[in-house]
């Protein structure tokens, strides 16, 4: 792992296959014994299709979960609650799904896509939960948030 990525104002990004079921053979890992020298999550990063080309890559992958955090801050900015790196991270965390025969130094808190943060939310529907400031949450109102589209522009990190 570059050294710059394992800062806790960094969030890392790892590749999996296609299938997800595996690391990507190219996806940065850290070292067993250095506890936070990890990415901090794994997402699909082989055979991403775009413009009917296909795609391979850790950027690739990250474009993926730089979406995730837009999609979020824009959401929490919505309910009016102010978004930082550890509450983004916290969310994704809770949302991450291990992938088994990994250890954490080679797929972080887990494997983090679109589906898995709508389940996050599906479970936790109608709950009232301390990251999202004792909003009563929906699934719903997380997929129509979707519809409604993410501004990238005036989305703010304190």
């Amino acid at each position: 792992m570059n050294p710059l990525a394992i800062s806790e104002y960094v969030i890392s990004v790892g590749s999996t296959n296609a299938s997800k079921t595996e690391l990507a053979k190219f996806s940065s890992k850290g070292f067993p014994f250095e506890p936070f020298n990890h990415p901090t999550f794994v997402t699909k990063g082989e055979n991403l299709v775009y413009n009917s080309k296909s795609l391979t890559g850790t950027s690739f992958a990250t474009s993926l979960i730089v979406g995730l955090v837009s999609r979020i801050v824009s959401y929490r900015k919505k309910l009016k609650l102010a978004s930082n790196l550890n509450t983004i991270k916290q969310i994704l965390k809770n949302a991450a799904m291990p992938i088994e025969g990994y250890a954490k130094h080679e797929i972080g808190y887990g494997y983090i896509d679109e589906n898995q943060l709508n389940e996050y939310f599906k479970s936790m529907d109608n709950m009232s939960l301390e990251l999202w400031g004792g909003n009563k949450l929906t699934y719903e109102e997380w997929m129509r948030s979707k519809e409604e589209g993410v501004t990238v522009m005036n989305l703010e990190l304190e």
